[in-house]
């Protein structure tokens, strides 16, 4: 579904990610870790042109289904832009518009791309926010962003990124702003999101517990390159990269009872290392 080939992007001149290749099949969840600064989220804005001023692409390819999207012209990206690959932003209350309703955020989200009716659209927002376990979907809808907590908005994000029925979610640190039982909550509801509307996930992550429930591939990205690529097992058990097993070896370990989400490895964590931690 998506490729990435030799992948360099520049700001202001300087290279920040460097001949990066990777590839996200259907139905995938690919996770990209790495510290801050490491060019994960720059990653994730190039891929629908929003690196804003001073970034661009100095060289590669960002192929989605065989159509190269650094190549493409403005007008031909928007009509893939949120429709067939969405994203899910850092900070889920600057995503909103904060001098409008959600309801009136769904509609204008679902009709720039499906044309569908004021009626229509808050329809399909009520079964996504119902299925995001909100017990009062209605009144969500009628809702200013400001009137909802993290974790709520966090979920409307999730419920509004995936209203057009997208192929591929992007998705940037999205629990990173929230305690860490919401955190846990919403992980879980991005797989189930996942798994429900078979879409693939390009996530980034600073959390090693989301790696281990989440992700088919993983990627360790340092100083601007991608230093691992693999699958879950290959990344988190047999580590080859020096930083990628610095990485590892950094997770806080807390001994106790019944193991956790790192319980099979001593270097991630050793017992009772708790998903969502």
């Amino acid at each position: 579904m998506l490729q990435i080939r030799d992948l360099t992007i520049h700001y202001h001149h300087k290279p920040t990610v460097k001949q990066l290749n990777i590839r996200v099949e259907e139905q995938q969840i690919a996770v990209i870790v790495g510290e801050s600064g490491s060019g994960k989220s720059t990653l994730l804005r190039s891929i629908l042109g929003l690196l804003g001023e001073g970034g661009g692409i100095a060289c590669g390819e960002i192929l989605f289904h065989g159509q190269n999207l650094s190549a493409m012209p403005p007008r031909e990206l928007r009509k893939i832009r949120g429709a067939q690959i969405s994203m899910i932003f850092q900070n889920p209350e600057a995503f909103f518009d904060p001098r409008m309703r959600i309801g009136q955020q769904f509609y204008e989200a679902m009709n720039v791309h499906q044309k569908m009716t004021r009626k229509q659209a808050l329809q399909t927002a009520v079964s996504l926010l119902a299925d995001l376990q909100f017990a009062e979907p209605l009144r969500v809808l009628d809702s200013y962003p400001f009137e909802l907590s993290g974790g709520m908005c966090q979920r409307v994000a999730i419920g509004m990124a995936i209203a057009n029925q997208p192929k591929l979610l992007l998705a940037d640190e999205p629990t990173s702003a929230l305690d860490v039982t919401v955190q846990a909550e919403i992980m879980d509801l991005l797989l189930h999101m996942q798994k429900r509307h078979r879409m693939s996930m390009l996530l980034v992550t600073h959390n090693m517990a989301v790696v281990e429930k989440m992700a088919d591939m993983v990627g360790v990205m340092y100083r601007g390159e991608l230093v691992e690529w693999g699958t879950r097992q290959e990344v988190l058990y047999a580590a080859k990269h020096p930083y990628t097993r610095a990485l590892l070896q950094a997770v806080p370990k807390f001994k106790g009872a019944g193991g956790g989400a790192y319980g099979r490895n001593p270097a991630i964590g050793g017992e009772g290392v708790e998903k969502g931690v």
